[in-house]
């Protein structure tokens, strides 16, 4: 059991990586209090190489903190990341904490990380079998509703 996440510090084209067993759930309000404590925050995580990438399964938090480009881009949370008018409101209020930041949810979870810092999103796509070529997906119809097709 645990809240596992991958958290980043990026700076002028290089990244370091961090993880943390248990901060996926509390990551809203661990880097809430602006970039200084958000940086020390992920700093007192463990260091790691990159075989210490989560995939998107075992992922459930995240963030990457941007130095050089005054970005942050986050997922995670028990209540924020499942209930979209509430994390509607909390990145609006994040957002005028870290002042001068731009502040960004990842939609797509760890793939979303790795994307920003060009690390290979096929090494955090899970190679489940249920996502991966026999995934089902829903699609929306527009004249019939909605359909199941085979990705």
């Amino acid at each position: 059991m645990g809240h596992r996440a991958n958290l980043i510090i990026a700076t002028n084209e290089r990244y370091d990586l961090f993880y943390s067993h248990w901060a996926a759930n509390t990551l809203p309000q661990d880097l809430f209090w602006g970039p200084d404590h958000a940086m020390a925050f992920i700093r007192v995580q463990r260091h790691v190489d990159e075989s210490g990438w989560l995939d998107d399964i075992w992922a459930e938090g995240g963030a990457v903190l941007d130095q050089t480009n005054r970005c942050l881009t986050l997922f995670g949370g028990e209540d924020i990341r499942f209930d979209v008018p509430l994390r509607r409101i909390y990145l609006e209020l994040l957002g005028k904490v870290w002042k001068g930041w731009q502040v960004r949810w990842a939609h797509n979870g760890i793939v979303d990380l790795a994307d920003y810092v060009g690390y290979p999103r096929d090494k955090v796509w899970s190679k489940n079998p249920n996502r991966a070529g026999n995934a089902r997906w829903f699609r929306l119809n527009k004249s019939h509703g909605p359909t199941l097709w085979a990705r």
